[in-house]
């Protein structure tokens, strides 16, 4: 069993985390194993006090770089012994050996048994814990901007999953954790009678916000003039689209290359709830 394992079978919370981040959030158990490798890495240095530490969950193993500084000893093995860091009395004896034929300034990369060390766990167990949190947290919100940034200035399926507050609706986009804001001022005013909560549309997504971590915001728009474009390419991606003029709700103007069907521009004007769109030569 890694170190892992045995770290996360003795102590729930950090095990509730891991679960909760793979199953919930879609963080992949590797991804998880190397957020808590990076927290342990931290707190394991300040533990030896040490820059430089190693940490393989996998082996077990954590191996910091110790360093004979001029005047002044940053390492003794005996303090590290007393602990009963070493795997065994070899080890001990090997690392005594290059310890006292050392000179100033040389490194000494020792290799302990991360199960000898529960008191360096116990010691910064909250602050690994909060740490490994934090990794996880950020490694999460990366995957998820990656994945929606594709979205923006294109067109998204969402259903509005609110009664109006103020000058917004919410909207639901099927991931929840992406909230879809429609401010007001993206509205198309043909349209207002029929924004009400459950009904479904394709919006435009003008941009990606984060302001509430971990999750993402989403603005979007009905009004954008670069809508009916998006709706084109989300039915027929090959398509080359470009807008030349909307009048919302009323009529927009595009460019299309190869051309279109008419069906698929009826299924366009349906999307956009009537709305007469016509294709421009040259």
């Amino acid at each position: 069993m890694s170190f892992f394992n045995q770290l996360t079978s003795r102590n729930a919370t950090i095990s509730s985390v891991f679960d909760k981040f793979v199953s919930e959030f879609g963080v992949t158990p590797d991804t998880a194993n190397y957020c808590l490798k990076l927290a342990l890495q931290k707190y394991m240095c300040k533990y030896f006090k040490v820059q430089e530490c190693d940490v393989d969950l996998d082996a077990g193993i954590v191996t910091p770089i110790f360093r004979l500084e001029d005047g002044s000893e940053s390492f003794y093995p005996f303090t590290f012994y007393d602990r009963g860091c070493f795997r065994d009395k070899r080890d001990f004896a090997r690392t005594v050996l290059y310890h006292d034929y050392a000179v100033p300034g040389d490194l000494f990369p020792i290799e302990f048994e991360l199960r000898n060390l529960e008191d360096a766990i116990l010691t910064y167990f909250d602050d690994i814990y909060f740490d490994f949190m934090e990794l996880l947290t950020q490694a999460f919100r990366r995957d998820l901007e990656k994945h929606w940034i594709k979205k923006v200035h294109h067109a998204v399926e969402g259903v509005i999953s609110s009664t109006k507050d103020r000058d917004y609706y919410l909207v639901a986009l099927g991931d929840h954790h992406v909230c879809g804001i429609f401010p007001k001022n993206h509205w198309t005013p043909r349209e207002v009678p029929s924004y009400r909560k459950g009904k479904s549309f394709l919006f435009y997504v003008l941009k990606l916000c984060d302001d509430f971590p971990p999750n993402v915001i989403a603005y979007l728009s009905r009004g954008s003039i670069g809508l009916p474009g998006a709706i084109i390419k989300k039915l027929a991606p090959w398509v080359k689209v470009k807008t030349i003029k909307r009048i919302q709700g009323r009529k927009t103007w595009l460019r299309v290359s190869p051309p279109v069907p008419r069906s698929l521009l009826k299924e366009v004007s349906t999307k956009l709830s009537g709305e007469v769109i016509e294709v421009v030569n040259g």
